[in-house]
């Protein structure tokens, strides 16, 4: 279902992050300026940082990330991946 996110300012896909409880993903780095100016807690945010961004190189960190972060995701972080290493921080930074 498509929910035009696309439309949205990035502080109301923020807020719609929050309120739903979801884990935004991003290869905008303003999410993670915008967590740090509302001294956020929740809605983590994984912000993708590939020179490869193809669906499924995507996919095969996004399989990473679940096996290997899941807990740290709902507790709230920043999780900043490149194709060699993630980097995580926890809320609120």
């Amino acid at each position: 279902m498509d929910e035009n996110f696309q439309r949205l300012s990035d502080d109301l896909i923020f807020e719609k992050a929050k309120q739903e409880d979801r884990i935004i993903l991003t290869f905008d780095l303003d999410f993670g300026e915008i967590l740090s100016r509302l001294k956020a807690e929740h809605s983590s945010v994984i912000i993708f940082r590939l020179e490869n961004q193809t669906p499924i190189n995507v996919i095969k960190h996004m399989e990473v990330i679940l096996t290997n972060y899941s807990t740290q995701l709902m507790e709230g972080v920043v999780l900043l991946i490149t194709e060699k290493k993630y980097r995580i921080r926890r809320l609120p930074i």
